[in-house]
């Protein structure tokens, strides 16, 4: 067991979800950060040789946001503003809701109790509970004759960031001729966006992936699962680049040691058609927030409910809709 704390006592902050064996550890400036690398490559120090570390892309999670509920949050279920009468069911880590202007009927959202931006932060108890409700409610659609898209948004806002993922059921008929995965490729490409397709032999979850991925750990990512020829779901991911980091002052040992250890690009160790990394976005404002509403419109052949607005109810309709899905 390795105390991070004193480890890295200069660390302003230390995220490492519980039964994980990463973290993410911020320090006040890129010099400090850079000085402890250094001081870690030159020491030695067994405990510091059995570490792989590197820089973390993306924006990082703020402490003072994990398992706070100081502001006013949608999801947190301590807070003033969560809407009690849309949520179907409550496990001990996670629960289940309906969002506010779902796409279809039984559009569900997974959402943990404790307040995280992203899967990468769960709780090996939050994650159990979320696979056990992924799995209910994929033989629920299944029941039905209907595949289920799935995707996460873990992608920085302004506001809180409490990450939730949705659960959306389509009719085996919308993917006739492998129709669904075209109109995906033709949302991303309207947005210039690069997606790796992961294989299906990778049987990870999405957070093992981006953790593991060559150029990161990435913090902020989305994911999407489609279901494509004979309702196999294919996955994608896109992971979101922060601005590069100098990196002059270390000397390539040190860049080999904590950057680059154990390094296969391609399929051997991701599983990834596209290695590039290049994405056309270089901050959060400018990726497409509601990206996977508009790719589910198009799929369903209503692109007027890409815009969660237009797919709004009334609170009655709502409560009606929550009691149909829990005799369900």
């Amino acid at each position: 067991y390795i105390n991070l704390k004193d480890l890295f006592p200069n660390a302003i902050s230390i995220i490492q979800p519980n039964g994980k064996d990463y973290a993410f550890i911020e320090f006040s400036s890129y010099e400090s950060a850079n000085d402890i690398m250094n001081q870690c490559y030159n020491l030695n120090n067994n405990i510091y040789n059995n570490l792989l570390i590197g820089w973390a892309q993306g924006k990082p999670a703020e402490k003072t946001n994990i398992n706070s509920h100081a502001n006013d949050c949608w999801f947190c279920l301590a807070s003033p503003t969560v809407k009690f009468h849309l949520i179907g069911s409550v496990s001990d880590h996670a629960y289940l809701a309906l969002p506010r202007g779902g796409m279809v009927d039984n559009h569900i959202l997974i959402v943990p109790i404790e307040c995280v931006p992203s899967r990468i932060h769960l709780s090996e108890e939050t994650r159990n509970d979320f696979k056990r409700y992924e799995n209910s409610l994929l033989d629920y659609y299944k029941s039905i004759n209907q595949s289920a898209i799935i995707y996460e948004r873990a992608i920085r806002t302004k506001g809180k960031d409490h990450m939730q993922q949705h659960m959306i059921p389509i009719t085996n008929d919308n993917n006739k001729n492998g129709n669904n995965i075209k109109i995906f490729q033709n949302v991303i490409q309207k947005y210039n966006l690069t997606f790796h397709e992961i294989v299906d032999t990778d049987t990870r979850d999405i957070e093992d992936i981006v953790i593991d991925m060559e150029g990161g750990p990435y913090q902020e990512y989305f994911y999407i699962s489609i279901p494509s020829n004979n309702n196999i779901n294919k996955r994608f991911v896109y992971v979101h680049k922060s601005i590069s980091i100098e990196t002059t002052n270390q000397t390539d040992k040190t860049k080999d040691k904590y950057m680059n250890k154990n390094k296969v690009t391609g399929f051997n160790r991701y599983g990834l058609t596209d290695t590039s990394l290049d994405n056309k976005p270089k901050d959060n404002s400018q990726f497409p927030m509601f990206i996977g509403s508009e790719i589910i419109a198009m799929i369903i052949n209503k692109p007027e409910r890409a815009f969660w607005k237009n797919c709004l109810l009334d609170e009655e309709n709502e409560k009606i809709l929550v009691e149909n899905f829990r005799k369900q």
